[in-house]
């Protein structure tokens, strides 16, 4: 299995033996979808997302019940700005394993739509399965804030997110934007 020879070649930074490790399983055995998942997410890191999409895709048809198959196409959607496409995944990885990672991110697009209501609801799932993340309570926070009523809401979960990693960089600009002053005058 020339899969295993991939990470070294990629931890090296030799992506183009990493890249005919990976080739060179599928060539020997052409319906082993974790190598496709692998060359994909290969792809995915590296930027390329065209080269990423034909292998994501064929993980999902060989394993339809791969949850991490449909979370890693729904990334490359994401990625891409796909964004109904990436939710259909994300979907159908939840349906098989639900995860927090796929909650938050399914929470993220919400978000990133102006679908405020919708990113509460799906960081809230995500919180259920990760209650100590602080990513999540951070997004959570950042969707509450959004929401007219719901201010103090949001400085409960700024709070809880800061507390977690005080001093990540994201979680000071947090605490100093929505701890000291009021949400925007959404209360």
């Amino acid at each position: 299995d020339y899969t295993n020879l991939a990470t070294p070649y990629t931890e090296a930074r030799r992506p183009a033996d990493a890249e005919n490790a990976y080739l060179q399983t599928l060539r020997i055995r052409p319906s082993y979808y974790p190598a496709y998942s692998n060359l994909g997410i290969f792809y995915l890191n590296r930027g390329e997302y065209a080269k990423a999409l034909e292998p994501l895709s064929l993980v999902v048809k060989l394993a339809p019940d791969y949850a991490d198959g449909h979370a890693n196409l729904a990334t490359l959607f994401y990625y891409t700005e796909r964004w109904d496409e990436a939710l259909v995944e994300y979907g159908k990885s939840l349906a098989v394993s639900p995860t927090a990672m796929a909650y938050s991110n399914r929470g993220a697009i919400y978000h990133l739509r102006g679908d405020y209501e919708h990113a509460k609801e799906e960081c809230r799932h995500a919180l259920e399965l990760d209650g100590k993340n602080p990513v999540i309570w951070g997004n959570l926070a950042d969707a509450e804030a959004q929401i007219p009523g719901a201010a103090a809401e949001a400085r409960e979960a700024y709070q809880v997110c800061t507390s977690r990693r005080p001093r990540r960089s994201v979680n000071i600009w947090r605490r100093r934007n929505y701890l000291a002053v009021p949400c925007s005058g959404r209360s």
